[in-house]
């Protein structure tokens, strides 16, 4: 071999090398900036029953002395970076990792037992108060799942909702089937669940009182029944800011019923002169839902809460229209009915309740979604995002649906004709050309 040929390979060699010392250093800078998926922790407390690689859609083996004990941790889960949102410090100290492709699930226990059980009350506090603390952050949302979830898919939810709201989210994941054919199965497991759950709200409160975090929820469907039959419990403690019942799977008539539980407790009634006591509370819903007729369907006609065919609900929830209270004040003054002015009557529970339809952003096929990042921008500034508004609207016609089912079961009593006001998302361009805005901030 000659010289020349030496001197080519060896500088052959030394571009290869330079080649492959220099390339890493690009494509590292590159993924943090753009990578494709993001891997996002999020903490889970639940009472499904452990195995090996997580958690299955049992209930939780359990006697006299272990029926509180929990399983608290943290799972990662991998989401495609949909917004292509760069690992700013902020996304940092939550945790969020870059990653070229979707790994698998992972997920860790507090206190890590060999048996899949753990005392999680035990240690929930403390952990979740060092978790804020490396967040930098006082503000969690809570969220419940619902009907037809696995574990994995419960992580899921939560790491959408992190990702929406960058802050701490934790998931608390009862034992749903994750069948279609077992509603019924996950209705009873959902009312076995709820002692656990009112459990985890006295830890979520002595947590508030140690660290002053500030804890949200967002409930998803049947998820909304630990929620509100948890109204007695929560009464006058003031764990929730904010509340989202998005489509909630709960008779509409039995919500007011446990919203008078709530009431009833005095210290909610002192609550009521504090406005910071006041906890928001938006139910959410699609006009596309086709799921939440079908549950009516399965409890005789009666119409769930997420409906939009729930008028009566939204005549018991939001003040009159602004033409009838000119009326009736107008009559009083003139000496009507008791010749004495109207003065506003307070309602009988500390709650500041707003009826969405987020109908124009419901892509899914049942139009029983989440619409994450509504709730985002709806926490941080009482308005839908950038592109969007709330504008007052008005609904002469309950859903046809709704109607038909209440029909067949003889319960067109419990579809009321009377109608309120609720807000409605719809494009900013098109609330413009409205003469009546929502204006942004007003929950009633």
């Amino acid at each position: 071999m000659s010289l020349w040929q030496t001197m080519k390979r060896l500088l052959f060699s030394l571009a290869c090398s330079f080649t492959l010392l220099s390339a890493p250093a690009v494509q590292a800078a590159e993924s943090v900036e753009k990578s494709d998926f993001l891997s996002i922790p999020v903490l889970y407390m639940t009472d499904r029953a452990a195995v090996s690689g997580g958690f299955d859609g049992q209930r939780k083996a359990e006697d006299e002395h272990s029926i509180y004990d929990l399983n608290f941790g943290t799972v990662n889960y991998c989401l495609k970076n949909s917004q292509s949102k760069p690992l700013s410090g902020r996304a940092a100290k939550l945790g969020w990792q870059p990653q070229n492709s979707k790994p698998k699930v992972s997920y860790a226990t507090i206190p890590d037992s060999s048996s899949g059980t753990s005392s999680a009350c035990l240690q929930f506090g403390k952990v979740l108060g060092e978790h804020l603390q490396k967040c930098e952050s006082k503000d969690v949302f809570v969220i419940l799942h619902g009907y037809n979830t696995t574990f994995a898919e419960a992580a899921q939810s939560a790491a959408l909702l992190e990702y929406s709201l960058e802050c701490p989210v934790l998931v608390y994941d009862w034992p749903s089937k994750g069948k279609v054919g077992q509603y019924n199965v996950d209705a009873g497991n959902n009312e076995w669940s709820q002692e656990h759950f009112n459990r985890f709200l006295e830890e979520l409160l002595e947590v508030k009182q140690k660290t002053g975090a500030h804890f949200n929820l967002l409930a998803h469907s049947m998820g909304n029944r630990l929620a509100i039959r948890s109204a007695p419990v929560m009464a006058g403690k003031h764990i929730f800011d904010q509340m989202f019942l998005v489509d909630p799977d709960f008779d509409a008539e039995t919500f007011v019923h446990y919203l008078s539980r709530y009431a009833r407790n005095s210290k909610v009634q002192e609550a009521q002169s504090e406005p910071e006591k006041q906890a928001k509370v938006r139910i959410l819903f699609s006009r596309k839902d086709r799921a939440l007729p079908l549950s009516q369907f399965l409890f005789g006609g009666y119409t769930r809460l997420g409906q939009a065919a729930d008028n009566m609900l939204l005549t018991l929830f939001n003040p009159p229209s602004l033409n009838d209270v000119k009326q009736r004040v107008g009559s009083l003054m003139k000496g009507g009915e008791s010749g004495k002015p109207v003065t506003a009557k307070k309602p009988d529970w500390a709650l500041k309740f707003e009826w969405i339809d987020f109908t124009v952003l419901d892509k899914g096929l049942l139009g029983h979604t989440i619409p994450y990042q509504l709730v985002a921008d709806l926490w941080r500034s009482d308005s839908p995002g950038a592109g969007l508004a709330l504008a007052d609207s008005e609904e002469v016609k309950p859903n046809r649906i709704s109607k038909f089912f209440g029909g067949v079961f003889h319960e067109d009593a419990h579809i009321a004709s009377r109608l309120g006001t609720y807000k409605r998302v719809v494009p900013a361009a098109e609330a413009q050309a409205q003469p009546k805005l929502a204006q942004s901030g007003a929950v009633r």
